[in-house]
This record gives structure tokens, C-alpha cells and sequence, in this order.
């Protein structure tokens, strides 16, 4: 049914207790709210927004997402806000998080996680627009040259 809806452009599934599933999104798709719903696993989205080139908004925060962040949404090639705060991430941040993340990405949250080890991998990137990182309330290491970010 939504993967028909081709002038959809902003969608708001927050709050239904949707459990994880086979839904595909149209690629007219550019706001996407998925968040406080009972989505576990990170890869069933990626087949759910393999046509969503040009979401610009993904909201999965508090979701109890679970197991090592990778790049499985790199379909989203569009994105300026990425959320997935308040979920069950863990392990280190991977670097192709950022390398392999959009241009176009401002706003980065993961924070509430289970998220540990040294932040050195995100030095680097493609991430030039970043404009907020949001890292609170997990384990991580802050690397040396976090004092030596550039000043905006």
C-alpha cells in the first residue's frame, strides 16, 4: 500500500507498536517517523527504504534497536537528520557510519545507546555538514583531537 503512494512525502508512524516487518516505502518518501514503535532489527529497514533516495528526515529513535551500528541505510543517500537515539545499539561506532554516510547529513543522533569504544574513527569522513553530534549517555572514549574541531 505505501510503496503505491507515490506523492507521499511525509509520513508519521510514531507511537503504533509496530513490530518489525516486510513494509516498503515509496521513493517519493522524504520524512520518515518511525520512532517508539518495536522494531529490533536495523536490517529489515534497509529493505524498507531501498526506494527512499530522497528521505531527508529518519526519525527511529527509542525503537529497542539492537546489535553493532553498520551502513544499512546507505540507500538513503539524502539524509540531513538521522535519528536512532534511546535504542540498543552496541559496539564501536564503525567508521563507514560516517565515511559511507551523505553529504548532506547535519544532524546525527546516538545518543541513549549501549554504544562503547574510542570515537578516533570519527575523524575522518565525508561529514563536512555535520552540524550536531549527539553522543551522550553511552560508553565512548573521547579521542585527542576533539579539542581541535574547527570552530563554525
Amino acid at each position: 500500500l505505501l510503496q503505491s503512494c507515490n506523492r507521499l512525502s511525509l509520513l508519521n508512524l510514531s507511537r503504533n507498536s509496530i513490530p518489525s516487518g516486510n513494509i516498503k516505502f515509496g521513493s517519493s518518501l522524504l520524512q520518515l517517523d518511525l520512532s517508539r514503535n518495536k522494531f529490533s532489527d536495523l536490517s529489515l529497514l534497509s529493505y524498507s527504504l531501498s526506494n527512499c533516495q530522497n528521505l531527508n528526515l529518519l526519525n527511529l529513535s527509542d525503537n529497542g534497536l539492537t546489535g553493532k551500528l553498520n551502513s544499512s541505510l546507505s540507500s538513503c543517500r539524502s539524509l540531513s537528520v538521522l535519528d536512532l537515539s534511546c535504542n540498543n545499539f552496541s559496539g564501536d561506532i564503525p567508521a563507514t557510519l560516517i565515511a559511507a554516510a551523505p553529504v548532506s547529513l547535519k544532524i546525527l543522533d546516538l545518543s541513549h545507546n549501549n554504544l562503547t569504544g574510542d570515537l578516533v574513527n570519527l575523524g575522518s569522513g565525508t561529514c563536512s555538514n555535520l552540524t550536531l553530534l549527539n553522543l551522550s549517555f553511552n560508553s565512548n572514549r573521547i579521542p585527542f583531537w576533539f579539542d581541535q574541531l574547527p570552530e563554525a
